[in-house]
């Protein structure tokens, strides 16, 4: 049973959860050929992801996970934008490789969170994503996303 206390901080989510506006959990195929093989791949996919976020202002990441051959968002903003976002970001990744070109056929499906539980769970399962994969590294130590900082 939820005290009053626990009851208001829900309603308090709950309101910030109806004014973001709209979020999706987006990912890309993970039957894609690998994307990052080395560190300096992840590193510069996270920096390149940094970038593109702080140049499409609209555009709130609220976790990620770089996996070596796809990418998991649960990102906000209108779906036309999140496409505009993705494509500046795999052009950035592109140039980076410089001719490897395993980002030609790269696609971002969205599904619409459409509930404040449904946002919690996507968030969970992007920030975990690394630890399912990789059993040698925790959500806390995935130093591929944005799992350090939620757990």
């Amino acid at each position: 049973m939820m005290n009053v206390k626990s009851a208001n901080h829900e309603m308090v989510c709950e309101n910030i959860f109806r004014n973001l506006g709209p979020v999706y959990n987006a990912n890309t195929s993970e039957n894609h050929p690998l994307i990052f093989v080395s560190e300096d791949d992840f590193k510069a996919g996270m920096t390149i992801l940094a970038i593109c976020a702080r140049m499409h202002a609209d555009i709130k990441v609220y976790a990620f996970q770089l996996m070596s051959n796809h990418i998991h968002l649960v990102i906000g903003g209108e779906p036309q934008r999140i496409q505009v976002f993705f494509k500046y970001y795999v052009d950035r990744l592109n140039k980076f490789f410089d001719g490897r070109n395993v980002l030609n056929d790269m696609t971002l499906k969205l599904f619409p969170v459409n509930d404040l539980s449904y946002l919690r769970n996507a968030i969970a399962y992007v920030n975990r994503n690394g630890f399912v994969v990789n059993s040698n590294v925790t959500p806390f130590s995935y130093p591929w996303g944005s799992s350090p900082y939620f757990f």
